[in-house]
């Protein structure tokens, strides 16, 4: 029996926003997209992951979903999107589509029906009565993944209703069957197109297991514990591979698993719910505080979580960097002296490890983080609602969103066309200059070093602040009174990894983390 493609396949993420812009408008699109599948096809890829491009108001940038059988018109049309899957047919590779059925949009058309209380659809989301003498309390004390309340009061409807994102994402209420039902009918017009699979968003917290109060005073994900991995999570998923699944054989499920233990992940592979998920514990080694923190990193920690899922899962689903994750050559190397070596190192361990890997847009040339900027020009909801984030300006997060097309145009992830390149930066480098297979070619002692391509990042920009201990010496830290020594009176500071770090309100000698 032939082995499936995902388990002899390397696959390449596109965050098409910001990948190759084929017309100049300073935003990738579809045809840009074609326009470097031979270079794609020479890397060694076989499998295309493409971030949403469904229809939306990018108030998350196409996590928001308005139209499930739509294109934006940012990035093309159907039409077009049909000519991908053709064009990537000729090549042997295939398409993988991002699937986000947590949470809609609030402006898809279900949602909008659902603030009647007699609409049909009102039960498609989680609508609840406040408390309070006036029901102006939320239900629960639940709490956003983008800290704050989990839940909106809608005074059309009188009711409250649950986000566990941004409050334009309302959550899905999948208790009710047609959700189900609507939901398998969106994967099978897509496969039917000759999509290859999905990579599923958060697919590990669809199900509200009940509404009951969190536990904890956790400022982000209060409540976690009724949604995360429950019974329900996993009988959906199971019923979506016996409807739709069982008989294609040539297919994957890839599921985003956040806070997944190997219990949980190995009843995902076993019981045929996915065929891979993402795990996130090789993510949070240089992580603090829910990550709104970084401490420092050390590799042994890499390596042990690394190895406990590659011990304690069948088949995992092996990456370094996402459109969330910060580049790993700033995170995990040493991009000033030893970038090319760093690179070099990293691809090694990602590429020989036991499971599919996966490769992020601009990974393949060594790209960088960019300098700091201010969270509040971001158009990243998860930056702009990080308490963090507001009083300090942090390095823009995660792998840069932009691979870069050969007019230099290129968007960043949250940029929703506008520059993304500050001035000065140096310009950005086309996917095709450089390749996985010269990351691995030796250099000549006689040849210059390669200047490493910058690039522009967002999402999770407050997690770069870093613990430190004041340098002052011992004797004078045992001498401050109680009152000095305290965080707010700066015993703790805020520690650059690579560049200045100032403060909003213009003191450029400021490193007070607030």
């Amino acid at each position: 029996m032939e082995e499936k493609l995902y388990r002899r396949a390397i696959v390449y993420q596109i965050y098409p926003r910001s990948f190759c812009d084929s017309n100049g408008d300073g935003i990738g699109d579809i045809p840009g997209i074609i326009s470097k599948l031979d270079y794609l096809r020479d890397l060694g890829v076989k499998i295309l992951w493409l971030s949403p491009i469904y229809k939306s108001p990018l108030f998350d940038m196409g996590y928001d979903v308005a139209d499930y059988y739509e294109i934006h018109p940012d990035y093309g049309t159907m039409e077009d999107f049909d000519r991908l899957l053709l064009e990537t047919k000729k090549r042997n590779m295939r398409i993988v589509m991002d699937l986000v059925v947590n949470h809609t949009s609030d402006e898809h058309p279900w949602f909008i029906a659902s603030k009647k209380k007699d609409s049909p659809y009102r039960d498609f989301y989680i609508w609840r009565k406040g408390k309070g003498e006036r029901g102006e309390l939320p239900p629960n004390n639940w709490t956003s993944q983008f800290t704050g309340p989990a839940w909106q009061y809608d005074p059309e409807s009188g009711e409250w209703y649950l986000h566990l994102f941004a409050k334009k994402q309302p959550d899905l209420n999948w208790h009710n069957p047609k959700v189900l039902e609507e939901v398998e009918k969106i994967i099978r017009f897509y496969l039917d197109k000759g999509v290859y699979g999905f990579r599923c968003d958060v697919i590990n917290q669809i199900y509200k297991e009940s509404l009951e109060d969190g536990k904890g005073k956790a400022q982000s994900g209060r409540g976690s514990e009724h949604y995360l991995m429950t019974e329900g999570n996993h009988r959906i998923l199971r019923q979506i591979h016996e409807d739709v699944f069982a008989n294609r054989k040539d297919s994957v499920m890839i599921g985003e698993t956040f806070n997944v233990d190997i219990p949980n992940g190995r009843r995902y592979l076993e019981d045929k719910e996915l065929d891979m998920f993402f795990q996130f514990d090789t993510m949070q080694v240089d992580k603090a505080l829910q990550g709104a923190a970084k401490k420092r990193f050390r590799a042994r920690n890499l390596r042990e979580a690394t190895y406990r899922f590659q011990k304690g899962i069948e088949w995992n689903a092996n990456y370094l960097e996402n459109h969330d994750q910060l580049r790993s050559i700033s995170r995990f190397g040493d991009p000033k002296k030893h970038w090319r070596e760093s690179g070099k190192s990293l691809a090694m361990f990602n590429l020989c490890l036991r499971g599919t890997p996966f490769i992020y847009q601009g990974e393949e040339i060594g790209m960088l983080n960019l300098p700091p900027r201010d969270p509040r020009q971001s158009k990243d909801c998860a930056a702009r609602s990080t308490k963090f984030s507001r009083r300090c300006r942090f390095p823009t997060s995660s792998a840069s969103r932009c691979a870069t097309s050969s007019t230099a145009t290129t968007n960043a992830r949250r940029c929703n066309g506008m520059a993304v390149f500050p001035p000065g930066s140096p310009p950005p480098r086309t996917p095709g200059s450089r390749s996985i297979r010269t990351m691995f070619a030796s250099t000549s002692k006689g040849s210059s070093r390669t200047r490493p391509p910058s690039c522009f990042s967002i999402r999770n920009s407050s997690r770069y602040i870093t613990k430190t201990r004041s340098s002052k010496p011992a004797a004078s830290r045992r001498s401050r009174s109680r009152a000095t020594s305290s965080p707010s009176k700066g015993n703790w500071k805020a520690k650059p990894c690579w560049s200045s770090f100032p403060c909003i309100k213009g003191n450029s000698n400021c490193r007070k983390a607030y």
